[in-house]
C-alpha cells in the first residue's frame, strides 16, 4: 500500500485484479500497470472475498461491508461490517449483532449507513434489516456506535415498515450528520433519512412529478441523490419523444414528517434540457455542469458519461477509464473509539 505522507488527500480505488483497494497519491485517476507505486491492499480481513459495498469516507474511515445469499434460497445472511482507517492501517470488525440471535432467522434484506454524531462526538453504523416473520417482513433496526463498541436497538415508526429495502441502494451522506437512502415505499420511490444524532429515521417521498411519470418503452424515468451546498438534492430525469429533460429539486431543512403533500418537502431549484436522446443523471461535477451518461434503449448497457453546463446547454465528452474510486483525506482518527 502507498500513502503520501506529504499529502492530506489520498485516491483510494478498485482494483479488479487483487482482493482489495489501491491506496496511492490523488494525483492520479488512471492506473497502469507500469505505475510503480501501485500495491494492492488485502481487504478480504479473513473473509472469503471482497466486501459488496465501501461506504464512506467520513473523517478519513471507511465502512466495509460484507454479505451472502444462501444457495437454492432468496435470503442473506445478516453482514459482516468493519471499520477501517487505510491511513493508520487499523481495522475494527465489528461485534456480532443483536440480530444474530433467534428469533431473527430469515433475512430478506439489509442496508447500512455510517457517520459521524457531533452532539455524541462519535461514528455510528445504523442498519436495516428486513426479516421473514410468516408470510410477512418485518423491519427491524439497531445502531453501533465507536464509544460503546456495541450494538443495540432502535424503535422505527411505523411509516418504515411500508418501505422495501434492497441491498445496495443509491445512498448519500450529508455534511450535518444524516444518511439518506433512496428506497420504495408502497410503490414509490421515497428517500429514508436517519439522523446520527437524533437517532431517528425520516420518510419522505420524491416529488410527485417523479413518481407520477410513467414508466414505458418511450417513456423513461432516473434519479441520483447529489449532495449541494451540503443540502441533499435529487437530479431526475424523464425521457420522452426522443428527448431527456433534467430537474433538479433540494430538500428543504426541517421539513415535516407528515406532510399530506410530497411536493411540501421539496423546491424545485432548476429544469434543463434537452440533450438529445435516452439519458440518466450521475450527479455534479463543478460550477454549472452535471455528470450524465448515455443510455442505451434496447439493452441494460450503458454508455459514456459526458458533462453538461446547464447554462451554456453545452455538452463535453468525458474520455474516461480506471475503476471507480474515493478521494479521501487521510486522519488519524481511531476506528476502536479512541482520538
Amino acid at each position: 500500500m502507498h500513502i503520501n505522507s506529504n499529502s492530506s488527500n489520498s485516491l483510494v480505488s478498485w482494483n479488479d485484479n487483487s482482493d482489495g483497494l489501491i491506496v496511492g497519491h490523488d494525483g492520479y485517476h488512471v492506473f497502469p500497470k507500469s505505475w510503480f507505486c501501485e500495491q494492492p491492499v488485502d481487504l478480504t480481513f479473513g473473509l472469503e472475498m471482497k466486501p459488496n459495498l465501501v461506504l464512506g469516507p467520513c473523517d478519513g474511515i471507511f465502512c466495509l461491508y460484507w454479505t451472502t445469499r444462501h444457495r437454492m434460497q432468496h435470503h442473506f445472511t445478516l453482514p459482516s461490517i468493519v471499520l477501517w482507517n487505510p491511513a493508520t492501517r487499523e481495522v475494527n470488525m465489528l461485534p456480532k449483532s443483536s440480530f444474530d440471535f433467534p428469533p431473527y432467522k430469515l433475512v430478506d434484506d439489509c442496508i447500512i449507513g455510517f457517520g459521524f454524531d457531533g452532539k455524541a462526538k462519535t461514528y455510528k453504523v445504523v442498519k436495516l434489516v428486513s426479516f421473514e416473520v410468516g408470510d410477512d417482513e418485518v423491519n427491524c433496526a439497531e445502531v453501533y456506535t465507536s464509544s460503546s463498541g456495541c450494538w443495540r436497538f432502535l424503535q422505527i415508526g411505523g411509516n418504515l415498515q411500508d418501505v422495501g429495502l434492497c441491498s445496495k441502494p443509491y445512498s448519500m451522506y450529508t455534511n450535518d450528520g444524516v444518511f439518506h437512502w433512496s428506497l420504495f415505499q408502497i410503490g414509490n420511490r421515497a428517500v429514508v433519512s436517519f439522523d446520527m444524532g437524533e437517532e431517528v429515521f425520516r420518510v419522505t417521498p420524491l416529488p410527485k412529478k417523479f413518481n407520477l411519470f410513467p414508466y414505458t418503452d418511450d417513456r423513461r424515468k432516473f434519479h441520483s441523490l447529489a449532495l449541494l451546498k451540503d443540502s441533499l438534492g435529487v437530479i431526475c430525469s424523464f425521457y420522452e419523444d426522443g428527448c431527456t429533460t433534467f430537474v433538479l429539486w433540494l430538500m428543504k431543512q426541517n421539513h415535516k414528517v407528515d406532510d399530506d403533500d410530497p411536493d411540501s418537502s421539496w423546491f424545485r431549484v432548476s429544469t434543463w434540457g434537452p440533450p438529445p436522446g435516452l439519458c440518466s443523471p450521475l450527479g455534479f461535477w463543478k460550477n454549472n455542469e452535471v455528470l450524465i451518461r448515455t443510455d442505451c434503449n434496447t439493452s441494460e448497457v450503458h454508455g459514456s458519461p459526458f458533462l453538461y453546463d446547464i447554462v451554456t446547454k453545452k455538452c463535453r465528452e468525458l474520455k474516461l477509464s480506471g475503476e471507480p474510486n474515493f478521494i479521501y483525506k487521510q486522519s488519524l482518527v481511531s476506528v476502536t473509539g479512541g482520538n
